[in-house]
């Protein structure tokens, strides 16, 4: 895995209740947009310190929607 890659970590909170593990998310694909700007990246990981509709971005997907500096952007997303 490397930073340039567009790729996503999910909410340990997320798979809470649905009855998936990490492992039957993982490779799916999420559109996240913020503004005009959306990206598509693919699930790779959980974040256990994420909160529950939180995704940690890679450096590359991050900065397709602001600059790295902001550290916690507000987007919207969805499953693809």
């Amino acid at each position: 895995m490397t930073d340039d890659m567009l790729v996503t970590a999910i909410s340990q909170y997320h798979l809470y209740g649905t009855g998936k593990k990490l492992g039957q998310y993982c490779g799916d694909m999420i559109n996240v947009s913020r503004g005009s700007n959306t990206v598509k990246v693919r699930v790779v990981d959980s974040c256990e310190s994420c909160a529950a509709t939180h995704l940690d971005l890679s450096p590359t997907a991050f900065e397709q929607l602001g600059v790295l500096d902001d550290g916690i952007l507000e987007v919207t997303w969805a499953w693809a």
